[in-house]
């Protein structure tokens, strides 16, 4: 294999979903091949890179034209053949430059003999934002290659770039179980819990109108927990989110009765879901693969209520009877109550364990591999 380099702006443990899939590819193909991280220099991320010892990590301060510059001599001194950008990630800021070196290195291939590939993961790209839209249609369109865990961008993005475009998958940032653990400190209520960061698109605001009507038909039945937290200084489509959020709490009644964790490391979050009896997921796009805080219960078999899938999800999931697919919030509502019935949750979810192997991430660090040594014979 060429010598790699792996450009991600979020990594563990920024508090992004895509930070934390990144870190967990990185580390599947450090096992496996040479390869060198280019990550943001956040505090978070820097003693995250340190306690696992990737003492080959770079880290930079920003994402504009002198570190665009400075990756493209780093390139060309250590004869870097393969990049990997993974895309998007709150790390990059609102840095532009990025996004501009497919096209630098598609420019440099004209000039030179030896031939450079760019693979691009991408999360998200038709949903986005304009602004974020904009920033990433260069690499879109100047990438080599291209794949994403999202059906539905996979689909369009097909449809318009070819065969360049190629589906990949993410896995759960936690140790999938065969074995159901039997929670600590019973008190006889059952535990709802939404895992991931707190902002626009979870469909937390569903969420609070379920538990909101639990909590008026069956008091003191249930105990709510939202595990994650409000990131901050990120985006400015986060900002006053909390407040928000906090706001919708207390009109719903719900004040005292919903914990929140915020940011926890793994070892603590993976403990906190196996306190968990019924996972509640109302994403606002309905259910994709490309979501990490599904595949966290899923392999931690816990039962889930979620929104209908995509085509993907619901081929995958039809006949899974630890996830189930909701058309909206009367049905997801009704759906918490059969699997509170006489303890239903403990037995459902239990086949979730033959799911596995596909979000494996030695998986898909092989797929990515795969498709980078397909390029290489084009």
């Amino acid at each position: 294999m060429d010598k790699m380099l792996y450009i991600t702006g979020s990594f563990p443990r920024l508090g992004d979903g895509i930070g934390d899939a990144a870190g967990k590819l990185y580390a599947a193909l450090y096992k496996k091949i040479p390869v060198k991280l280019v990550t943001t220099n956040k505090p978070c991320i820097c003693d995250y890179a340190k306690e696992h010892n990737y003492d080959a990590a770079e880290f930079v301060h920003g994402w504009g034209l002198c570190t665009l510059l400075k990756l493209i001599i780093k390139i060309k001194k250590e004869n870097i053949s393969r990049i990997v950008i993974e895309y998007a990630g709150n790390g990059y800021g609102k840095d532009f430059a990025i996004s501009l070196l497919p096209l630098f290195i598609r420019i440099i291939n004209v000039l030179s003999s030896n031939q450079i590939k760019v693979h691009l993961r991408l999360h998200e790209f038709s949903m986005c934002r304009f602004a974020r839209k904009l920033f990433t249609y260069p690499l879109v369109v100047f990438s080599h290659t291209l794949e994403t865990p999202s059906y539905t961008e996979y689909k369009i993005l097909k449809k318009r770039y070819g065969n360049k475009v190629k589906k990949s998958m993410i896995g759960s940032n936690f140790q999938w179980t065969n074995k159901r653990k039997i929670r600590e400190n019973d008190n006889g209520k059952i535990r709802l819990a939404f895992f991931g960061g707190i902002y626009p698109g979870k469909g937390i605001e569903k969420l609070l109108k379920i538990w909101s009507r639990l909590e008026e038909k069956y008091p003191n039945r249930y105990e709510y927990y939202l595990l994650g937290g409000f990131p901050s200084g990120l985006t400015s489509a986060f900002d006053e989110y909390n407040q928000d959020v906090m706001k919708r709490i207390e009109e719903s009644k719900l004040l005292g009765k919903i914990t929140i964790t915020g940011f926890l490391p793994e070892d603590i979050i993976e403990k906190c879901l196996d306190e968990v009896d019924i996972a509640v997921l109302p994403y606002e796009d309905g259910l994709t693969l490309r979501r990490g805080s599904f595949l966290a219960f899923l392999g931690r078999q816990i039962p889930i209520v979620t929104v209908n899938g995509d085509e993907e999800a619901k081929k995958m999931f039809s006949d899974a009877d630890g996830v189930m697919m909701c058309s909206d919030i009367e049905d997801m509502f009704n759906c918490i109550l059969k699997l509170s019935i006489d303890n239903k949750y403990m037995e459902v979810g239990k086949n979730n364990w033959k799911f596995k192997n596909i979000f494996s991430w030695d998986a898909i660090a092989d797929n990515l591999l795969d498709n980078i040594k397909a390029s290489n014979e084009v």
